[in-house]
């Protein structure tokens, strides 16, 4: 669900101004996580799994850069060895 509303809000074509309301953007995705971040978290993971199968998708880009910006703005730390990040190599 909130993947989906991430993508929701990058179709609708904000301009920048509304763009840069972070605030109301993160209160919209966190109504719709139930205000759980860890959920707009795996959201973000699902979302940087599907760009790495299709790197092309505006849409998709568009939507992970609203979660990744959301969840900075609310200071959600990333989730050590995300899937979608890999591995380090030791």
């Amino acid at each position: 669900m909130v993947w989906q509303r991430a993508l929701e809000l990058d179709a609708l074509e904000l301009d920048a101004l509304e763009r840069q309301d972070l605030f109301a953007v993160a209160l919209e995705l966190l109504r719709t996580a139930h205000h759980h971040p860890t959920a707009m978290a795996h959201a973000l993971t699902l979302g940087r799994n599907q760009l790495r199968s299709d790197a092309d998708n505006l849409d998709v880009r568009g939507g992970v850069d609203i979660l990744k910006r959301t969840l900075a703005f609310l200071g959600v730390k990333p989730i050590v060895n995300d899937a979608a990040r890999g591995r380090r190599a030791r």
